[in-house]
């Protein structure tokens, strides 16, 4: 069973039903339904706003899986060209097709559609110019005869604003949305990202992201969903503590957040040496002192602020800030260390890390855990 745009039927389920109860009633019949049927039916349904779906659609037994599908890679975009002009009579092997899927990046399946249909189109119109009635009504039998060219399908290509530049924006949103919580359906997005990347790039993303990994596993014994070669990630992918239970929190717990979190530039470090870090680290560092503060100024984790929240005292930047400041500087100093230290004894685990996911583009949880399982952090 295809369930297309479920958000738009079950979106908001909750609270107030201007339908008399109608949709929510649906919507009970419908989970009861997936949960307790009895026939083998295999049931997919897409979303475009998946935030809005009650939670009890997302329980295990009812939907199993959460699958995110993006924009189409290089490579699925040359294969969507293909099946569109073999489908409208076009011989694939006329056109370059890495040309045409150079020029389309951000389009999606639809508009490379389009776009085929438009060039097929232009050139009837080119053909029927001048023609009288009949001889036009003789091309239309024929159709399937045109030949498109090359120029005439990139011509048309460039009359097209993509999805992707329409709605940046709504898009990058459900990309951010998707990092913790979904599988990637294949490579494509990360593959599109990739695509701009220069091997050297290619190789620093790698690191970095096989820096957080291994920190990840050393504290927590977690992985993320996947890791990828990828720069639309922020640590938050490495934190695998949910955000709602911070008032359970450690001193530890917090060190160990930006241990994670410094992963990152401690494995640049150790592999190509600090003139080597890039932004990304720069920022992991903005990050993990932003954390730090929060310890000392509001959680009262500091060695000379000890015991003490600042956040009901306004003027303690002008009081006491050389002492917080020494706090937090002695809080990132320890577990730079410490991370360093780590990333230094596996520093053969790391680069074979670095090597997989060069290779693969993308590692899911499942192969991250039997990767560890191979290869121990210690």
């Amino acid at each position: 069973m295809w369930i297309d745009e479920i958000d738009k039927a079950f979106g908001g389920v909750t609270g107030f039903q201007g339908d008399s109860g109608t949709q929510l009633r649906v919507f009970g019949t419908f989970i009861t339904w997936l949960q307790e049927k009895e026939k083998p039916v295999f049931v997919i349904a897409t979303a475009n706003e998946p935030e809005n779906l009650p939670p009890e659609l997302w329980r295990k037994g009812r939907y199993d899986e959460v699958f995110f599908v993006d924009l189409p890679s290089e490579e699925e975009r040359e294969e969507i060209f293909r099946i569109h002009l073999e489908k409208r009579g076009q011989d694939p092997s006329r056109f370059d097709l890495k040309e045409l899927a150079d020029n389309t990046q951000g389009f999606t399946g639809a508009e490379i559609e389009q776009a085929v249909k438009d060039a097929v189109v232009a050139t009837f119109n080119r053909m029927h110019r001048g023609k009288e009635t009949k001889e036009a009504e003789a091309i239309i039998d024929t159709i399937s005869s045109l030949e498109v060219s090359q120029s005439t399908l990139l011509e048309c290509i460039r009359n097209i604003t993509p999805l992707s530049v329409l709605k940046k924006e709504e898009i990058e949103r459900l990309r951010q949305w998707s990092l913790q919580r979904a599988r990637p359906a294949s490579l494509s997005p990360l593959r599109q990202r990739a695509e701009t990347l220069t091997e050297k790039e290619r190789h620093l993303i790698a690191v970095h992201e096989a820096g957080h990994t291994l920190m990840m596993w050393y504290h927590f014994r977690q992985v993320p969903v996947f890791i990828s070669i990828d720069n639309h990630r922020d640590y938050n992918a490495f934190i695998p503590v949910d955000s709602s239970m911070i008032s359970t929190f450690t001193k530890r717990d917090l060190e160990k957040e930006i241990g994670v979190i410094l992963g990152g530039m401690a494995a640049e470090d150790e592999l190509y040496g600090h003139e080597s870090k890039t932004v990304g680290a720069s920022q992991d560092l903005v990050t993990a002192t932003s954390k730090a503060k929060k310890m000392v100024v509001e959680y009262g984790f500091g060695e000379i602020m000890k015991n003490t929240s600042l956040v009901e005292l306004q003027d303690y930047a002008f009081t006491s800030g050389k002492d917080v400041i020494d706090d937090i500087q002695r809080i990132i100093n320890t577990v730079q260390e410490e991370t360093e230290h780590c990333i230094a004894r596996n520093r053969e685990v790391l680069e074979k890390l670095v090597a997989e996911l060069e290779k693969n583009v993308l590692i899911n949880s499942d192969r991250l855990l039997e990767f560890f399982r191979e290869n121990p952090v210690n």
